[in-house]
C-alpha cells in the first residue's frame, strides 16, 4: 500500500472512531477519505473494495450500518 492510500485508510478510521464516539456524522462517500481517491476509478484499487471484492463498501458492515441509520434516523 503506497503512503497516499495509507493515509486515506488512516483518515477513514479517525472518520469511524469519531461517528462511533459520538463526536462525528457519517455523510457516506462525500466524507471518506478512501472514497475520495477511489470512487472515480469505481472503487478499484481502495483497499476496502480489494479486501473484500465488491464495490461500494457492498460486504462490509457499512451495508448494515446505513439501513439502520436510514430506518431508525430519517437520514
Amino acid at each position: 500500500m503506497d503512503s497516499k492510500t495509507l493515509e486515506a485508510l488512516k483518515g477513514s478510521i479517525r472518520k469511524w472512531e469519531k461517528i462511533v464516539s459520538g463526536e462525528g456524522v457519517d455523510y457516506g462517500r462525500q466524507d471518506c477519505p478512501l472514497c475520495d481517491m477511489y470512487i472515480p476509478e469505481a472503487c478499484r484499487g481502495c483497499p476496502i473494495s480489494e479486501k473484500t471484492n465488491a464495490l461500494g463498501c457492498r460486504q462490509t458492515p457499512y451495508s448494515s450500518w446505513y439501513a439502520h441509520r436510514k430506518i431508525e434516523h430519517d437520514f
